[in-house]
This record gives structure tokens, C-alpha cells and sequence, in this order.
């Protein structure tokens, strides 16, 4: 407790203290900004309303080729004559801001509000092809001294001339506030992913570094994209950082160097496309949707079957030469495991996280139903030797270990996906 002399002492020390803190105050310049963030959205894979059941679809045909805010991103102020930074924020999810702002000096300052594509949390970042910093600027304004200056609504993009780089955000935001955000795991790990934008030369049709939580699009064409590109490149991260482990790629089984969603690849390829494709699929149509669409499209998926990821092909004697191979099978497993529309073999409802943190429950090493089982070591030395481990299969025996319930007729209903 302060004695009456203590008492004293502090209150001279704050008077002096404020001495030396007002002229400061006085000789500054301060206020706050505030304003909406929009662009014109031009993604595709939106859920078109074409007799289809768009229940449960987050992106809905009203979004698409209208403005729409840009949501959950860093916001700056920035001093005009030097281009400082002088005040940071966010705009919410409906991109409205408000950023406070301090300068020395004195009276009002000339300045700017910019944004960068970074994600309020830090979930991920736009990023040059080299690494460096996109910049969104807005034209100079007056910020009004001790006084909130609004800067209004500002637009990226037209019809006539979309702004790649917003809508590129825009799908990756979609991705994380509608799936990844839903798992614990995923809010732990998925931290400081940088997302390249563009170079085709390094990456023909985008790819995923998950060790080093990078992903390159290839072109702005791309952007327009998102299940295809920056959610199923978002999904291979989230799979990574759901258990580290060694990079194995292999689609040369088919005879083709690369993949598709119906090409008959080893099990551990098409087990992780088929993982990276759903997660990103989730992130379109929630469980109880019955007509999920998947595809390579920068407009509507069309409703043909081999699209559809509810259409399961039935048992192995129905489906076709090598079908428990592809990718879309997996895909289509993984969904019948997740959703609610009970087709009759169909009991299961797991949810979203619980496909997160079985990845996690693959095993260390190079054994079977191991995070490395492709690979095989000794003394030192590691080799590939089972182009079919960590596969599909395996992810079911986890899946089951984790729910105590089997989804074995998910599983046999979508031809058996491959793996051993």
C-alpha cells in the first residue's frame, strides 16, 4: 500500500513525466482513417443455379461478376512525402476499416491507404514471383488532423478489366474462412504461407512447396480459377503441415508426365490430389449440398458426371480400367465419408477437422500406414520402393482408428481406391 509520502512522490513524478511528454503530443499529428475495399470478383466454380441444389454452396451465382469486399486483410496508412508507413489495420469482412494514424509534426498530412494481400492473421500473403511485396494503392488524400478522413469505397477491377491479383486473394480467403479456418490444427500451423503470383515458367499449371509453405500460380488466368489452383494448392499445404514429412511425386504411371482428376496414377499421387482437391472442395460446398461440382474452369463447373464428386461409380466391377486410381475417386471417397446426403451405403458424417487430424495420425518412418511409406531407408541411404504407400487405404485404417466407426462402404461404393 502507498504511504501518503509515496502518494506524493508518484504524482510529482507523472507531472513531471507529463512535462516532457505534452510538447510531443502537441508537435504530432494524429487521426484515423476509414473506408471500404471492394474489387469486381470474376471467379469461377461458383455454384450456378441451373436446377441444381445450391444449399450449402459458399459461393453462390449472386457473387460472381459483382463487387464484393476484400475481407480480412491488412490495411496501411501511408505518409504521401515519403511513402511511410504511419498507421496499420484491418478491413473486417465486409472490408470496412478504420486505422489510426500518427506523424510528428504538426497539422494535417498528405497520405495514402494501401494493401498488400496479406491475411489479418498471417494465414498467407501475396507475394511477387521473387518474393517481394504487391502493393494496392490508393490515390492521396488529406488526412485531417485530430479527425477521422474517410476515404469511401474504392474498387479493384471492372468487367472490362478484373484485377487478377484481388481476385486471387479473394479465392485464397474463401479457402481459409470456409474450410482450414474449421480445424484446430490447421489454426496452429497454417501460418505464413506464401502465395507467388505468377511464373508459368517455374510452375505450368501451379504447385505447392509444402516444407517451405509456398505456392506459385502459374498466370493471372489462373486467379480465376480457384478450386483448381489456389484452394487444391492450398490444400497440399494443409496437408503437409498436418504432418511433415519427405516430398514424393510420381504421375508417370499412365505414361504422361502430370495428372488429371481421371488419370490412373500411383496411389500415394492420387491419394494426395484426391486430399488437396477435396479440401478444396469443401471449402465451395458444405456437407449437406448433394450436387458438388469439381473442376478446372474459370466459370461454372458443367453438370456432367465427371464432375460430380457425389456420383460414385459403385463397386470395382463397375468402374472403369484403372478408376481406383484416379484422383476423383479418392476425392469422391473422402466426400461420401464427409457429407450428409445418405445415399443407402452411406451412414458416415464426419467432420472437416477430423479429416485434418488423421493426416497427422500417419506414422513416422518408412513403414506401412507411415507418413514416408513411398520411401524406404537403410544405413543412410533412401530410396523409393512403394510408388503405392501412403495411399487412400491407408488414410481409411487411420480414419477408422480415429472414429472407432468404419467406413468401409464408402470406401468399396468408390472402387476401391488404390493403395496397399
Amino acid at each position: 500500500m502507498l504511504t501518503v509520502k509515496n502518494k506524493l512522490l508518484t504524482l510529482l513524478m507523472m507531472l513531471c513525466v507529463g512535462m516532457f511528454i505534452m510538447p510531443s503530443l502537441a508537435s504530432a499529428s494524429w487521426g484515423y482513417v476509414s473506408g471500404r475495399l471492394m474489387f469486381y470478383n470474376n471467379q469461377g466454380n461458383y455454384c450456378r443455379a441451373d436446377g441444381r441444389d445450391c444449399s450449402g454452396a459458399r459461393y453462390p451465382e449472386s457473387q460472381y461478376r459483382v463487387n464484393m469486399p476484400v475481407r480480412d486483410v491488412k490495411v496501411y496508412v501511408r505518409r504521401s512525402s515519403d511513402n511511410a508507413i504511419i498507421g496499420q489495420g484491418v478491413a473486417n469482412s465486409s472490408g470496412n476499416y478504420t486505422v489510426y494514424w500518427f506523424t510528428p509534426g504538426s497539422g494535417n498530412v498528405s497520405g495514402k491507404v494501401t494493401w498488400h494481400g496479406e491475411h489479418k492473421d498471417g494465414r498467407f500473403a501475396l507475394k511477387t514471383s521473387n518474393g517481394g511485396t504487391w502493393i494496392f494503392w490508393t490515390a492521396a488524400r488529406t488526412l485531417v488532423n485530430t479527425s477521422t478522413t474517410n476515404f469511401g469505397t474504392l474498387v479493384w477491377g471492372n468487367s472490362s478489366s478484373p484485377n487478377s491479383l484481388a481476385n486471387l486473394y479473394d479465392g485464397a480467403v474463401r479457402m481459409w474462412r470456409d474450410a482450414l479456418n474449421y480445424s484446430n490444427r490447421m489454426r496452429s500451423n497454417f501460418t505464413n504461407v506464401q502465395i507467388r503470383a505468377y511464373n508459368s515458367s517455374a510452375c505450368p499449371t501451379s504447385c505447392a512447396n509444402g516444407a517451405n509453405k509456398r505456392i506459385i500460380i502459374d498466370s493471372a488466368n489462373s486467379a480465376y480459377m480457384p478450386q483448381g489452383r489456389v484452394m487444391h494448392e492450398m490444400g497440399h499445404i494443409a496437408s503437409y503441415v498436418s504432418k511433415p514429412r519427405r516430398s514424393f511425386v510420381d504421375y508417370t504411371r499412365d505414361g504422361t508426365n502430370g495428372w488429371n482428376m481421371r488419370s490412373a496414377e500411383y496411389a500415394s499421387a492420387s491419394f494426395e490430389e484426391g486430399l488437396a482437391t477435396f479440401y478444396g472442395d469443401t471449402a465451395l460446398y458444405w456437407y449437406w449440398n448433394s450436387e458438388p461440382l469439381t473442376c478446372l474452369s474459370s466459370g461454372a463447373c458443367s453438370r456432367s458426371t465427371n464432375n460430380n464428386v457425389e456420383s460414385s461409380t459403385g463397386l470395382r466391377a463397375s468402374c472403369s480400367g484403372g478408376e481406383e486410381r484416379w484422383a476423383l475417386t479418392t476425392d469422391r471417397y473422402l466426400r461420401d465419408v464427409y457429407d450428409s446426403t445418405n445415399e443407402w451405403f452411406d451412414t458416415n458424417r464426419e467432420p472437416f477437422y477430423n479429416f485434418i487430424d488423421v493426416v497427422n495420425r500417419f506414422g513416422n518412418g518408412y513403414g506401412n500406414r507411415a507418413k514416408n511409406e513411398p520411401y524406404d531407408s537403410f544405413l543412410g541411404v533412401t530410396w523409393v520402393d512403394d510408388k503405392d504407400g501412403r495411399s487412400a487405404r491407408d488414410f481409411r485404417a487411420h480414419m477408422e482408428a480415429h472414429t472407432g466407426d468404419s467406413n468401409y462402404n464408402n470406401y468399396a461404393r468408390n472402387c476401391y481406391p488404390a493403395g496397399d
